[in-house]
């Protein structure tokens, strides 16, 4: 919906502006945190559906037990990571909610506020990385 809605925007604003009409300049802003948006939102879902980018050549080459210890370590590694993403992601948007920071460009707001949907995203991914790493363990209950 978000790609489709920039898709639409990006178009008309090139239009616009070649038939003369002027651009309109909050749609390259827009467009900017329209696509980090569609990114991070994205993120979580892709990894639930087991649609993301992996190479297998090591692990279809693996005893099906070392493969399966690969996977465990790989959800491991993920949620380790995502964790020490979220926390700096919250920490630096506590620190701009506390000095009262804002973004002055096309659209004015507080800046803390673009810092919610990553943290919502790496939020929802410790959670994928440890249900994945759970059903690995204990199994498919």
């Amino acid at each position: 919906m978000i790609i489709a809605m920039l898709a639409v925007l990006i178009v008309y604003n090139v239009m616009s502006r070649n038939l003369g009409f002027g651009s309109l300049g909050w749609i390259m802003e827009g467009s900017e945190y329209a696509l980090g948006v569609a990114t991070f939102l994205g993120a979580p879902w892709v990894l639930y559906e087991n649609a993301h980018v992996r190479i297998d050549i090591l692990y279809n080459n693996l005893p099906s037990q070392a493969g399966r210890r690969l996977e465990i370590l790989i959800n491991l590694c993920g949620a380790a990571i995502a964790i020490v993403f979220l926390y700096f992601m919250m920490n630096v948007g506590v620190e701009y909610y506390t000095r009262g920071t804002r973004v002055f460009k096309a659209f004015v707001f507080p800046e803390w506020w673009t810092f919610v949907i990553p943290v919502l995203s790496f939020g929802l991914l410790i959670v994928e990385f440890l249900r994945r790493f759970w059903r690995l363990v204990v199994g498919d209950t």
